[in-house]
């Protein structure tokens, strides 16, 4: 499956590289949706900094690709986060280096509204939020292959960093005896690890038309201090855009990830308390079909750019029962100077 997304989105976006391109001006289709990150350079010496809020809503619960119903979750958990929602506040820093390299960094802060039900009692019910920063990331993009004509352009860069463990891994909750527990894996903010960042973009474009492919995959490394390992995560995502005035583009995105099973556990969470504290019932896959819209700033906001982006999943694959995703969305200002 993950080798399949990544292959259709580089054969999806390499089919439109035959239209016509190039005035010399900046276009609202230059960037990729503004869902993908690290998708273009600077030039030496240029900054950009902007803002990413990304808000994500689940619902009920999935088990491989079949949705499954809260009192079968809870038959076998004693609770289940039935409703939740993520909210991801990011910083975006980039500098151009060089020409052909750019360093980019990402710190997070992010807040949890989660609906808790339990199995006993009546099926008792109780809101939790829970808030905090994330882990930061720092990624060097380097251009690999830059070719401009008269009529369409191609890019390729490499996206080569690490994620830094600034995220909490000890959020808790309190279930319905008042008992305190660290939330399941998938729920903490950070992953205790210094996990590299290994992928690679494509950009094309031609007149009032831009397209490209990306894959970023996350190795995780040793076990963070509460004795476990997060399972890899691997990304492919291909899009294309159009231009439809001098300020708006829009586009679509088809967006696939897929991640492994937990290393180890956190022995201060009893498998059976919560859904999601099985180690062995966290990997799967997703894919998310997406809108977008970027909007470009008029001459006296040239270099300012507005994006948002919404998202629906067409296909969830899990290994035993996890939150189902009803949908994501994006919303973003850039600035370079």
């Amino acid at each position: 499956m993950r080798n399949f997304v990544f292959a259709g989105a580089c054969a999806l976006a390499f089919s439109y590289a035959s239209a016509a391109f190039a005035d010399g001006k900046k276009h609202p289709e230059d960037h990729a949706p503004i869902g993908v990150m690290g998708d273009h350079l600077h030039k030496e010496g240029e900054w950009m900094v902007g803002y990413h809020y990304q808000h994500s809503r689940t619902s009920g619960y999935r088990n491989g690709s079949n949705k499954v119903s809260n009192a079968s979750v809870m038959s076998a958990y004693g609770e289940a986060a039935t409703e939740m929602t993520m909210g991801m506040h990011m910083l975006e820093i980039m500098y151009g280096i060089s020409d052909d390299l750019t360093l980019m960094v990402m710190p997070q802060y992010m807040v949890m509204d989660m609906t808790h039900q339990s199995s006993h009692g009546s099926g008792h019910i109780h809101d939790h939020t829970t808030k905090g920063l994330g882990d930061t990331q720092v990624t060097g993009l380097y251009s690999i292959y830059d070719q401009e004509h008269a009529d369409n352009q191609h890019k390729i860069h490499l996206n080569m960093g690490v994620s830094l463990p600034t995220g909490s891994i000890d959020k808790t909750f309190v279930n319905h005896h008042d008992h305190v527990y660290p939330l399941p894996y998938q729920m903490q903010f950070g992953s205790g690890t210094f996990d590299p960042i290994i992928g690679a973009t494509y950009n094309g474009a031609a007149h009032h038309w831009s397209w490209g492919a990306q894959t970023l995959n996350m190795v995780r490394l040793g076990k963070n201090d509460n004795g476990y390992r997060l399972g890899n995560k691997y990304t492919a995502t291909t899009w294309i855009a159009r231009t439809i005035t001098d300020f708006a583009s829009l586009s679509f995105r088809l967006d696939g990830e897929a991640w492994d099973d937990v290393s180890g556990r956190d022995a201060r969470l009893p498998l059976t308390t919560i859904a999601g504290a099985n180690p062995n019932e966290l990997a799967g896959e997703r894919v998310m079909a997406n809108i977008g819209l970027n909007l470009l700033g008029d001459e006296t906001l040239s270099d300012q750019r507005l994006s948002a982006e919404f998202g629906l999943p067409i296909y969830q694959r899990y290994s035993g029962p996890q939150p189902n995703m009803d949908y994501r969305m994006s919303l973003a200002w850039q600035w370079a100077f």
